[in-house]
C-alpha cells in the first residue's frame, strides 16, 4: 500500500510523525511541569498572599467596628486550577498550530526539493531506443541529483555505443551472408540462361557454389562460436613453444606466398587452458600478421613472464592500424581496410573470436600499432602451472 504513495507524501508523513512526537512530548512535559509549579509554589504563594490580605481586612474592619470576613483557602485553589487549565489549553493550541505549520511547511519544502527529481523523471521518460543520443540536463548543484544525472548520461553513452555496435553487426552480418548467396544465385542464373550448357559450365558453377557454401558455413560456424555459451574445460597443459612451432608449420605456405618469415622465441613455458581454443586464437593473430605484412617482412612470436602471468606477443612489420580504429578491430565483421580485406580471404570474425577466447581464459589483449611500420598484439594470460628454464631467460629466436 505504501509503495503506491508518492515520495513527497512519504517524506512528509515521516517528518510529520517526528514533529508530532516531539511536539506532544514537549507539550506534555511543559504541562506536567506547570502542574507541579502551580500545585506547589504558586498555590503556597497564593495562600500566603490571601492570608496577608485577610489580616489587613480584619484590622480595617475592627477599626470600623465591623465583623470579620476571612478569605478561605478554597478561592486560592480555584484560581490555581483555572490557571493550570488555561495554560494546558494554550499549550495544546500552540502544539496543534506547530504540528500543522510544520507538516504543511515540510510538504512544501519537500516538493520544492524534489522538483529537480521530477524534471529528471520527465526527461528520462522521453528517452527510448530511437533517440539514445539525447542527454538529460545536468543541474549546477553538486549534490546526489547532479551525480545521478551524470551517471545516467554515462549509461546512455554506453547504451548508444552498444546499440550502434548491434546495428553495425546486423548490417555486416547480413552483408557477409548476402555476398556468397548472391554469388550462388548469379551462377545459377547464368547457367539457366545458357540454352546448351557444357560440362565445363556445370563444373565451374559447382566450384563457385562450393566456395560460396564453404564461406557461408565458415561465417555461421564463427557466429555460433561467438554466441554459444562455453561449457568446455580449461585443464589442458599447453606447451607454448610446441604450439608456436605447429602454428608456424601450418602457416608456412601462406608465409611463403607473402614472402614473410616467422621467428619464434625459444621457451619452455607451460600453462593451463583449453588447447584448441588458445591455438585458434594465436593462429588467427599470426595469420593476420602474415597476411597484412609487407613482402620481405617478418613476424615474431615472443614470450615473457611476470609474477603469475604469461605474455604472448605477435609482432609484424606490416601496414599497421589507424589509431582511431584500434578499439574497433575486435568487433565482429569490422575491417580496417575494406578494399584490401575483401581481396584477402576471411569472414571478419577472427579478432572477435580471439577476444572472446582470451576473455574466457581470464586474460587480456592489447594492441600497439603504427601505420606503415607494424602492429604488435600482446596476449596476457594467468598461469596456474608454469615451467621455466634458464634457457628461456637467455632467449633467442628459434629457427
Amino acid at each position: 500500500m505504501i509503495n503506491n504513495v508518492s515520495l513527497r507524501v512519504r517524506i512528509t508523513a515521516l517528518v510529520g510523525i517526528v514533529i508530532i512526537i516531539i511536539s506532544v512530548v514537549l507539550t506534555m512535559a511543559s504541562i506536567r511541569g506547570a502542574q507541579d509549579y502551580f500545585s506547589g509554589t504558586m498555590l503556597n504563594k497564593t495562600i500566603v498572599d490571601d492570608r496577608s490580605t485577610e489580616i489587613r481586612l480584619d484590622e480595617n474592619m475592627h477599626r470600623k467596628g465591623e465583623g470579620s470576613s476571612p478569605l478561605s483557602n478554597i478561592s486560592a485553589t480555584i484560581r490555581v486550577v483555572e490557571a493550570q487549565k488555561n495554560f494546558s489549553n494554550q499549550s495544546l493550541t500552540v502544539m496543534t498550530i506547530i504540528i500543522l505549520v510544520g507538516i504543511g511547511g515540510t510538504y512544501m519544502m519537500v516538493g520544492r526539493a524534489l522538483r529537480p527529481l521530477s524534471e529528471l523523471n520527465e526527461a528520462v521518460k522521453g528517452i527510448h531506443e530511437l533517440n539514445l543520443e539525447q542527454r538529460i540536463p545536468v543541474p549546477s548543484s553538486k549534490d546526489e541529483l547532479g551525480s545521478l544525472s551524470v551517471s545516467f548520461n554515462r549509461m546512455l553513452d554506453r547504451l548508444d555505443r552498444s546499440f550502434a555496435r548491434q546495428r553495425r553487426f546486423a548490417a555486416d552480418a547480413a552483408h557477409e551472408l548476402k555476398t556468397p548467396l548472391t554469388t550462388i544465385k548469379t551462377s545459377i542464373q547464368v547457367l539457366q540462361l545458357d540454352q546448351y550448357p557444357t560440362m565445363e559450365d556445370y563444373k565451374l558453377n559447382a566450384e563457385v557454389t562450393q566456395q560460396s557454401t564453404d564461406r557461408l558455413i565458415q561465417v555461421v560456424d564463427n557466429l555460433l562460436e561467438l554466441a554459444l555459451e562455453d561449457s568446455t574445460t580449461y585443464d589442458d597443459l599447453i606447451g607454448i613453444y610446441d604450439m608456436f612451432k605447429r602454428i608456424r608449420r601450418e602457416l608456412q605456405p601462406l608465409a611463403d606466398q607473402h614472402q614473410v618469415s616467422i621467428g619464434i622465441h625459444k621457451c619452455t613455458c607451460q600453462l593451463n587452458g583449453n588447447y584448441a581454443m588458445l591455438y585458434s586464437a594465436i593462429f588467427n593473430l599470426v595469420a593476420n600478421a602474415v597476411k597484412y605484412n609487407k613482402p620481405g617482412g617478418k613476424v615474431e612470436l615472443l614470450t615473457s613472464t611476470e609474477h603469475e602471468y604469461l605474455t604472448l606477443t605477435v609482432s609484424d612489420q606490416g601496414v599497421g592500424i589507424p589509431e582511431h580504429e584500434i578499439d574497433l578491430i575486435f568487433e565482429p565483421f569490422y575491417r580496417v581496410d575494406k578494399s584490401r580485406s575483401r581481396a584477402i580471404a576471411g569472414t571478419g570474425l577472427g579478432l572477435a573470436l580471439v577476444k572472446s577466447i582470451i576473455t574466457k581464459h581470464h586474460g587480456t589483449i592489447k594492441v600497439q600499432s603504427i601505420e606503415g611500420i607494424g602492429t604488435t598484439m600482446q596476449v596476457t594470460l594467468p598461469i596456474r602451472q608454469m615451467i621455466q628454464s634458464q634457457g628461456e631467460k637467455s632467449g633467442g629466436i628459434g629457427g
